[in-house]
């Protein structure tokens, strides 16, 4: 049932549950009784394992081995960065050309 590699993991588990439990019993205010002990419980469970997560670099969410990071320009040696102001000309030239037809169309009129 319990695996042996993850036995420090369900020790932080169960400890914050405890201390969660405790802290319900003790400090929180709640009618009926029962609600801070939940609460708590809750509180500790969360705690506990972001901490237990945290210590053994198991990911809380998704799996270890689905990420991969996406490659970096610096990687890349064939990497050809683009050319800015090629495009800007390029983006300059069609605004002027757009401009230039709507100035004719509106004399025109």
């Amino acid at each position: 049932m319990f695996h042996r590699a993850l036995v420090p993991q369900y020790v932080i588990v169960t400890v914050a549950i405890a201390l969660g439990v405790l802290l319900g019993v003790r400090v929180i205010d709640a009618q009926p009784p029962l609600l801070g002990w939940i609460f708590g419980a809750g509180s500790g469970l969360m705690v506990g394992a972001y901490i237990a997560a945290m210590a053994s670099g198991v990911p809380l969410v998704g799996s270890a081995r689905s990420f991969r990071m996406p490659p970096r320009a610096d990687d890349d040696a064939d990497f050809d960065a683009p050319d800015l102001e090629a495009a800007a000309d390029a983006a300059d030239s069609l605004n002027a050309t757009w401009i230039d037809e709507l100035e004719a169309e509106l004399r025109k009129r």
